[in-house]
């Protein structure tokens, strides 16, 4: 197993906004919707995965338990991230 324990994640606060530290090349953009009180970064979920198994050299089942661990079960309030899976391009 991977050493997870040793994968930090740090949070930095850019105004209302939540940056993981080595989590910028996932970033897809910023998204808001009615009733937040402003926008959040939002995430390539998949991306988010990879970094964690390339930072750990953990399974995928391993870099997937704990990105639920630490991203989606940690409530960060109102700046809290979308995480986002992108769908295959459909043809027409």
């Amino acid at each position: 197993m991977g050493d997870l324990v040793s994968l930090k994640t740090e949070i930095e606060h850019e105004g209302e906004l939540l940056i993981f530290e080595g989590f910028e090349s996932a970033i897809l953009g910023y998204g808001s919707r009615h009733g937040m009180s402003g926008p959040v970064v939002v995430y390539d979920r998949d991306t988010c995965i990879e970094i964690i198994r390339g930072d750990s050299g953990c399974t995928l089942e391993e870099a997937e338990d704990f990105f639920i661990e630490v991203f989606l079960d940690n409530d960060h309030g109102a700046a809290s991230p979308f995480f986002v899976n992108i769908a295959p391009a459909q043809e027409h």
